[in-house]
């Protein structure tokens, strides 16, 4: 009956450290020893004790959990690891939209990423997967938060604009 206890009191704390201690190591050592508690409970103490046993594990794990994921935000460590700002989209994204129909040139090679003057700004750009040579004179077809994407300008392509 000791080693059975034992086993499962080392599973919690294994699967307890396993937040400070990712890379689930411990947390699958953890699972290990509980389920070494239930398997030790019915080859030792019979079938009644490997069934308490195992549901005791089962509520202990849920009730672990639950306490878990209300406390632990709250602790120091925590607050730490967790993501208190919100996350925003581009400020920019009004500025990039402006940069639909805007024509440029490419200043580096686009294999297919490189450098550009859009509207005479110099930024990163993108094609649509063709190899363009510097020079060459480039239109923006899309500008998101995910980037300016742009094409080769045909000579009698005028503006989208």
């Amino acid at each position: 009956m000791v080693a059975i206890v034992f086993l499962a009191v080392v599973g919690f704390c294994l699967l307890a450290a396993e937040v400070f201690l990712p890379g689930a190591i411990l947390g699958g050592l953890g699972v290990l020893c509980l389920i070494a508690s239930i398997v030790v409970a019915f080859a030792t103490e019979g079938v009644a004790t490997g069934l308490l046993t195992a549901i005791l594990v089962l509520i202990g794990s849920g009730i672990g959990f639950v306490v878990w994921l209300r406390l632990f935000p709250r602790t120091s460590v925590g607050r730490g690891m967790m993501l208190t700002t919100a996350v925003v989209a581009d400020d920019r994204a009004g500025e990039w939209a402006e940069l639909i129909g805007q024509t440029g040139v490419a200043e580096s090679a686009l294999r297919p990423v490189g450098t550009g003057r859009i509207a005479g700004v110099k930024m990163e750009i993108v094609t649509q997967g063709e190899f363009l040579e510097p020079g060459t004179p480039v239109i923006v077809v899309r500008a998101d938060g995910s980037g300016v994407l742009v094409r080769k300008r045909d000579a009698e392509s005028p503006n989208l604009r």
